[in-house]
Protein backbone atom coordinates (compact mmCIF):
# COMPACT_ATOMS: atom_id res chain seq x y z
CA UNK A 1 0.00 0.00 0.00
CA UNK A 2 2.92 2.08 0.97
CA UNK A 3 4.65 1.36 -2.50
CA UNK A 4 1.42 2.31 -4.44
CA UNK A 5 1.00 5.56 -2.25
CA UNK A 6 4.56 6.65 -3.69
CA UNK A 7 3.56 5.87 -7.08
CA UNK A 8 0.31 7.58 -6.63
CA UNK A 9 2.51 10.42 -6.00
CA UNK A 10 4.83 10.23 -8.42
CA UNK A 11 2.54 9.68 -11.13
CA UNK A 12 0.75 13.40 -10.03
CA UNK A 13 4.05 14.83 -10.24
CA UNK A 14 4.02 13.68 -13.82
CA UNK A 15 0.92 14.92 -14.68
CA UNK A 16 2.35 18.26 -13.52
CA UNK A 17 4.48 18.16 -15.88
CA UNK A 18 2.75 16.62 -18.44
CA UNK A 19 -0.18 19.32 -17.90
CA UNK A 20 2.10 22.46 -17.38
CA UNK A 21 2.32 22.91 -20.82
CA UNK A 22 -0.41 25.49 -21.25
CA UNK A 23 1.08 27.78 -17.74
CA UNK A 24 0.22 31.41 -18.70
CA UNK A 25 1.10 32.99 -16.26
CA UNK A 26 3.33 36.33 -16.96
CA UNK A 27 5.72 34.97 -14.24
CA UNK A 28 6.14 31.21 -14.94
CA UNK A 29 4.05 28.48 -13.14
CA UNK A 30 5.49 25.91 -10.58
CA UNK A 31 7.42 24.06 -13.40
CA UNK A 32 6.86 25.32 -16.37
CA UNK A 33 7.77 28.97 -17.98
CA UNK A 34 5.39 30.61 -19.46
CA UNK A 35 4.01 28.96 -22.72
CA UNK A 36 5.39 25.62 -21.74
CA UNK A 37 8.67 24.87 -21.49
CA UNK A 38 10.06 23.46 -18.66
CA UNK A 39 11.66 25.98 -16.19
CA UNK A 40 14.62 25.19 -13.68
CA UNK A 41 12.58 23.47 -11.02
CA UNK A 42 10.37 21.66 -13.72
CA UNK A 43 13.99 20.42 -14.97
CA UNK A 44 14.58 19.44 -11.19
CA UNK A 45 11.29 17.10 -10.74
CA UNK A 46 12.00 15.72 -14.22
CA UNK A 47 15.72 14.83 -13.25
CA UNK A 48 13.84 13.55 -9.53
CA UNK A 49 11.00 11.45 -11.46
CA UNK A 50 13.89 9.64 -13.80
CA UNK A 51 15.76 8.60 -11.01
CA UNK A 52 12.83 7.72 -8.50
CA UNK A 53 10.49 5.45 -11.18
CA UNK A 54 13.56 3.27 -10.87
CA UNK A 55 13.47 2.64 -7.51
CA UNK A 56 10.20 2.08 -6.75
CA UNK A 57 9.93 -0.91 -9.40
CA UNK A 58 12.86 -2.24 -7.96
CA UNK A 59 11.05 -2.06 -4.07
CA UNK A 60 10.86 -5.39 -3.41
CA UNK A 61 14.27 -6.44 -3.87
CA UNK A 62 15.36 -4.87 -0.40
CA UNK A 63 12.33 -3.20 0.92
CA UNK A 64 14.00 -1.38 4.14
CA UNK A 65 16.70 0.51 1.94
CA UNK A 66 14.01 1.60 -0.26
CA UNK A 67 12.03 3.24 2.28
CA UNK A 68 15.14 4.58 3.87
CA UNK A 69 16.47 6.22 0.88
CA UNK A 70 12.66 7.22 -0.92
CA UNK A 71 12.15 9.32 2.18
CA UNK A 72 15.01 11.41 1.93
CA UNK A 73 15.02 11.40 -1.70
CA UNK A 74 11.13 12.97 -1.54
CA UNK A 75 11.93 15.32 1.59
CA UNK A 76 15.01 16.99 -0.09
CA UNK A 77 13.55 17.21 -3.29
CA UNK A 78 10.17 18.91 -1.75
CA UNK A 79 11.84 20.82 0.61
CA UNK A 80 14.14 22.41 -1.76
CA UNK A 81 11.09 23.26 -4.08
CA UNK A 82 8.99 24.45 -1.00
CA UNK A 83 11.79 26.79 -0.43
CA UNK A 84 11.75 27.88 -3.94
CA UNK A 85 7.72 28.59 -3.82
CA UNK A 86 7.89 30.01 -0.97
CA UNK A 87 10.74 32.69 -1.99
CA UNK A 88 8.87 33.22 -5.32
CA UNK A 89 5.42 34.36 -3.40
CA UNK A 90 7.45 36.77 -0.96
CA UNK A 91 9.10 38.00 -4.17
CA UNK A 92 6.06 38.52 -6.23
CA UNK A 93 3.71 39.18 -2.56
CA UNK A 94 6.27 42.25 -1.77
CA UNK A 95 5.67 43.27 -5.40
CA UNK A 96 1.13 44.40 -4.95
CA UNK A 97 1.55 47.60 -3.53
CA UNK A 98 4.29 49.90 -4.03
CA UNK A 99 4.94 53.48 -4.10
CA UNK A 100 5.17 54.94 -7.35
CA UNK A 101 6.32 58.44 -8.90
CA UNK A 102 5.87 57.87 -12.86
CA UNK A 103 3.93 55.42 -14.71
CA UNK A 104 7.10 53.44 -15.28
CA UNK A 105 6.55 50.82 -12.44
CA UNK A 106 9.90 50.34 -11.19
CA UNK A 107 9.16 48.13 -7.92
CA UNK A 108 12.32 49.00 -5.98
CA UNK A 109 12.67 52.58 -6.17
CA UNK A 110 10.28 52.70 -2.46
CA UNK A 111 10.41 49.34 -1.36
CA UNK A 112 12.31 49.81 1.76
CA UNK A 113 10.89 52.96 3.10
CA UNK A 114 9.34 53.35 6.80
CA UNK A 115 6.45 55.20 7.10
CA UNK A 116 8.21 57.82 8.22
CA UNK A 117 10.50 58.13 5.23
CA UNK A 118 7.04 58.06 3.02
CA UNK A 119 5.81 61.18 5.43
CA UNK A 120 9.26 62.97 4.49
CA UNK A 121 8.31 62.19 0.46
CA UNK A 122 4.71 63.60 0.77
CA UNK A 123 6.20 66.92 2.82
CA UNK A 124 8.83 67.36 0.19
CA UNK A 125 6.15 67.21 -2.61
CA UNK A 126 4.57 69.77 -0.68
CA UNK A 127 7.21 72.70 0.11
CA UNK A 128 9.86 71.85 -2.36
CA UNK A 129 10.80 74.27 -5.04
CA UNK A 130 11.61 73.94 -8.68
CA UNK A 131 15.16 71.77 -8.98
CA UNK A 132 14.53 69.97 -5.14
CA UNK A 133 14.34 66.30 -7.21
CA UNK A 134 12.39 64.54 -4.84
CA UNK A 135 9.63 62.19 -6.65
CA UNK A 136 9.58 64.48 -9.73
CA UNK A 137 7.28 62.59 -12.13
CA UNK A 138 8.78 65.42 -15.41
CA UNK A 139 10.71 68.25 -16.57
CA UNK A 140 9.14 70.49 -18.65
CA UNK A 141 8.78 73.64 -21.14
CA UNK A 142 6.17 75.92 -20.75
CA UNK A 143 5.98 78.36 -23.53
CA UNK A 144 3.63 81.89 -23.32
CA UNK A 145 -0.15 80.88 -23.22
CA UNK A 146 -1.26 83.61 -24.26
CA UNK A 147 -3.38 85.27 -21.29
CA UNK A 148 -1.62 86.45 -18.10
CA UNK A 149 1.59 88.14 -18.65
CA UNK A 150 2.30 91.35 -17.70
CA UNK A 151 -0.72 92.83 -17.60
CA UNK A 152 -2.44 90.78 -14.52
CA UNK A 153 -2.52 91.91 -11.60
CA UNK A 154 -2.02 91.00 -8.03
CA UNK A 155 -5.73 91.32 -7.29
CA UNK A 156 -6.54 89.36 -10.74
CA UNK A 157 -5.06 85.80 -9.43
CA UNK A 158 -8.60 84.62 -7.81
CA UNK A 159 -10.18 84.89 -11.30
CA UNK A 160 -6.80 83.54 -13.44
CA UNK A 161 -6.93 79.71 -14.37
CA UNK A 162 -3.80 78.17 -15.56
CA UNK A 163 -3.88 76.24 -18.23
CA UNK A 164 -0.83 73.94 -20.09
CA UNK A 165 -1.42 73.34 -23.67
CA UNK A 166 1.44 75.05 -24.31
CA UNK A 167 3.86 72.36 -22.01
CA UNK A 168 5.99 70.56 -23.63
CA UNK A 169 5.33 67.05 -22.34
CA UNK A 170 2.46 66.06 -19.81
CA UNK A 171 -0.08 68.78 -20.70
CA UNK A 172 -2.74 66.09 -18.95
CA UNK A 173 -0.91 65.78 -15.68
CA UNK A 174 0.04 69.44 -15.24
CA UNK A 175 -3.49 70.38 -15.88
CA UNK A 176 -4.83 67.46 -13.52
CA UNK A 177 -2.82 68.39 -10.65
CA UNK A 178 -3.61 72.12 -10.96
CA UNK A 179 -7.20 71.19 -10.98
CA UNK A 180 -7.28 68.56 -7.90
CA UNK A 181 -5.59 71.61 -6.08
CA UNK A 182 -7.06 74.90 -7.37
CA UNK A 183 -10.78 73.82 -7.80
CA UNK A 184 -11.58 70.17 -6.16
CA UNK A 185 -9.41 69.64 -3.20
CA UNK A 186 -8.47 66.38 -3.50
CA UNK A 187 -6.45 64.04 -6.28
CA UNK A 188 -9.39 62.71 -8.06
CA UNK A 189 -8.35 64.16 -11.71
CA UNK A 190 -4.61 62.69 -11.07
CA UNK A 191 -5.94 59.37 -9.81
CA UNK A 192 -7.97 58.97 -12.82
CA UNK A 193 -4.85 60.10 -14.89
CA UNK A 194 -2.76 57.87 -14.13
CA UNK A 195 -5.20 54.92 -14.27
CA UNK A 196 -5.59 55.66 -17.86
CA UNK A 197 -2.22 55.52 -18.60
CA UNK A 198 -1.19 52.17 -16.42
CA UNK A 199 -4.48 50.37 -17.69
CA UNK A 200 -6.34 47.56 -16.50
CA UNK A 201 -3.15 45.05 -15.19
CA UNK A 202 -2.74 48.25 -12.37
CA UNK A 203 -5.25 50.22 -9.50
CA UNK A 204 -4.50 53.18 -8.42
CA UNK A 205 -5.09 53.10 -4.91
CA UNK A 206 -4.28 55.89 -3.15
CA UNK A 207 -2.26 59.71 -4.95
CA UNK A 208 -0.40 60.32 -1.53
CA UNK A 209 0.89 63.65 -3.12
CA UNK A 210 1.02 65.90 -6.20
CA UNK A 211 2.65 69.29 -7.05
CA UNK A 212 3.38 71.36 -9.75
CA UNK A 213 7.00 73.51 -10.02
CA UNK A 214 7.46 76.14 -11.83
CA UNK A 215 10.92 78.42 -12.79
CA UNK A 216 10.91 81.47 -14.61
CA UNK A 217 13.59 80.03 -16.84
CA UNK A 218 15.65 82.73 -17.29
CA UNK A 219 12.75 85.23 -18.49
CA UNK A 220 11.65 83.46 -21.43
CA UNK A 221 8.42 84.36 -21.28
CA UNK A 222 9.03 87.85 -20.95
CA UNK A 223 8.05 91.19 -23.22
CA UNK A 224 11.78 92.33 -23.66
CA UNK A 225 11.76 94.92 -22.22
CA UNK A 226 14.35 96.24 -18.72
CA UNK A 227 13.25 95.87 -15.34
CA UNK A 228 14.94 96.89 -12.11
CA UNK A 229 15.02 93.47 -10.25
CA UNK A 230 13.07 90.43 -10.01
CA UNK A 231 11.16 89.63 -7.05
CA UNK A 232 10.30 86.22 -7.65
CA UNK A 233 11.35 83.51 -10.30
CA UNK A 234 9.84 80.33 -8.89
CA UNK A 235 6.94 79.31 -7.89
CA UNK A 236 4.91 76.21 -5.90
CA UNK A 237 1.39 75.84 -6.51
CA UNK A 238 0.59 74.00 -3.36
CA UNK A 239 2.45 77.05 -1.44
CA UNK A 240 1.46 79.80 -3.74
CA UNK A 241 -1.97 79.25 -5.26
CA UNK A 242 -2.46 80.40 -8.59
CA UNK A 243 -0.01 82.90 -8.54
CA UNK A 244 2.77 79.74 -8.69
CA UNK A 245 2.30 80.64 -12.74
CA UNK A 246 3.91 84.01 -12.72
CA UNK A 247 7.51 85.23 -12.51
CA UNK A 248 7.35 89.09 -11.49
CA UNK A 249 9.34 91.63 -12.21
CA UNK A 250 10.12 95.83 -10.42
CA UNK A 251 9.76 98.23 -13.33
CA UNK A 252 9.78 102.19 -12.54
CA UNK A 253 10.02 105.45 -14.77
CA UNK A 254 12.11 107.75 -12.37
CA UNK A 255 11.41 109.44 -9.68
CA UNK A 256 8.03 109.28 -8.77
CA UNK A 257 5.97 105.59 -10.62
CA UNK A 258 7.46 102.66 -9.68
CA UNK A 259 5.12 99.24 -10.21
CA UNK A 260 5.28 95.54 -10.53
CA UNK A 261 4.45 93.23 -13.18
CA UNK A 262 3.66 89.37 -14.06
CA UNK A 263 5.04 87.06 -16.36
CA UNK A 264 4.25 83.55 -16.89
CA UNK A 265 6.59 81.27 -15.94
CA UNK A 266 9.11 79.28 -18.64
CA UNK A 267 9.40 76.09 -16.75
CA UNK A 268 7.48 73.13 -14.91
CA UNK A 269 8.07 70.40 -12.88
CA UNK A 270 5.73 67.77 -11.72
CA UNK A 271 5.97 66.15 -8.62
CA UNK A 272 4.15 62.84 -7.99
CA UNK A 273 3.95 60.03 -5.18
CA UNK A 274 1.24 57.43 -5.61
CA UNK A 275 -0.16 53.93 -4.21
CA UNK A 276 -0.95 51.03 -6.95
CA UNK A 277 -1.77 47.95 -7.11
CA UNK A 278 -0.07 45.34 -9.65
CA UNK A 279 -2.60 42.53 -10.45
CA UNK A 280 -0.39 40.49 -12.22
CA UNK A 281 1.99 40.28 -9.10
CA UNK A 282 -1.01 39.45 -7.25
CA UNK A 283 -2.39 36.79 -9.20
CA UNK A 284 1.67 35.53 -9.08
CA UNK A 285 2.18 35.66 -5.18
CA UNK A 286 -1.91 33.37 -4.95
CA UNK A 287 -0.02 30.74 -7.39
CA UNK A 288 3.28 30.82 -5.13
CA UNK A 289 1.21 30.58 -2.34
CA UNK A 290 -1.02 27.88 -2.90
CA UNK A 291 2.45 26.19 -4.06
CA UNK A 292 4.37 26.62 -1.02
CA UNK A 293 1.40 25.34 1.32
CA UNK A 294 1.03 21.85 -1.41
CA UNK A 295 4.84 21.02 -1.20
CA UNK A 296 4.62 21.29 2.55
CA UNK A 297 1.45 19.27 2.67
CA UNK A 298 3.31 16.52 0.39
CA UNK A 299 6.41 16.81 2.62
CA UNK A 300 4.36 16.58 5.57
CA UNK A 301 3.75 13.03 4.75
CA UNK A 302 7.73 12.02 5.04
Amino acid sequence: AVIDSIKGMLDSFQTDLDTGVTCNLDGGCTYHQKGGALNSAGELLKDFLDRMKPKVQNAALDPSLFFSDISSSFSTFLQSQKDIANSKYEFHESNILTYQNSTGINYDTYRNYSDAQIQAVMSAIYYQQYGAGTAIFSTDQWTYEGHGGGALQAFQFDSYNATFTNASYNKELYQAIYNSIIHNGNYSEVKTFLQNKLGSNYEVTNVLGANIYSDWANASNSDGLAWIHTSKTQGNLATDGKAFAFWTVARAIPPYVAWTEYFQMGGLQAGLLYEVKDKNQEALATHWNGTTSSLGNQLSLF
